[in-house]
């Protein structure tokens, strides 16, 4: 739910300007109308695993992830994410942190570059820093995104580094509250070589903010037993 901050200038403005001239009236009402200058969203969502680029990170159990997004009017935008994991050298949760820039820029296209965190409190020594950007195409009322991730050599990484390519889109079912949405990634580095990960799935919009959904996930020379493909079910509600 997005939150106005200045929410009680705005209503004394649109006062004001009812007690004098129309024109006056009229600039009120498109100064109401304008974006807030800090909005604030945030989500609370229970999956059946936590898969993280085709990988469960949960052991196959369910997870529940909160996060929390504060953006500007100008595109930046911070971000505290969170789930429980599976026991990762002493570590059982994840709080990711990022902080962005996202706009359009044009002929239904905007871009997206941040710098992220990936904390585990307890084992500080799988902290890592990640890099990425991504371009997403707004297609008719869907959309496609292609994004790259780079992870440079540290301690969390072993001291090698790691890419991530993706692609991804959704696709409204027109007429409907359902929404059918797919990725495909390669990633090569640290956390896998020449992996291939995949996932079609789909999302029911529930009214009210909630939504529940469905996927399928896998992944190719995961070299992992937790890559194996499995389905994935999802509850969120968004405020």
């Amino acid at each position: 739910m997005k939150q106005n901050l200045f929410f009680t200038a705005k209503a004394a403005l649109v006062l004001i300007s009812a007690l004098t001239a129309a024109p006056a009236l009229a600039q009120a009402s498109d100064n109401a109308e304008e974006e807030p200058t800090i909005s604030i969203d945030g989500s609370i969502e229970a999956v059946s695993d936590y898969r993280f680029r085709g990988i469960s990170l949960a052991d196959f159990d369910p997870a529940l992830q909160p996060s929390l997004t504060i953006t500007h009017a100008s595109g930046f935008y911070v971000n505290a994410w969170g789930s429980n994991t599976a026991d990762n050298g002493g570590a059982d949760i994840e709080a990711d942190f990022t902080i962005g820039w996202s706009s359009d820029i044009g002929d239904g296209i905007s871009a997206d570059i941040y710098a992220m965190h990936y904390f585990y409190p307890g084992a500080s020594g799988l902290n890592y820093a990640e890099f990425g950007a991504s371009l997403t195409k707004s297609i008719g009322e869907g959309s496609i995104a292609a994004e790259v991730s780079y992870a440079p050599s540290q301690q969390g990484t072993g001291q090698i580094d790691n890419i991530y390519l993706g692609i991804s889109g959704d696709m409204p079912v027109t007429g409907t509250p359902l929404l059918l949405r797919g990725s495909f990634g390669y990633e090569d580095g640290a956390f896998g070589t020449n992996k291939l990960d995949w996932l079609v799935g789909a999302e029911y919009d529930l009214g009210s903010g909630w939504a529940v959904g469905v996927s399928y996930v896998d992944s190719y020379r995961s070299q992992l037993r937790e890559g194996r493909a499995g389905v994935v079910a999802n509850l969120r509600i968004d405020f």
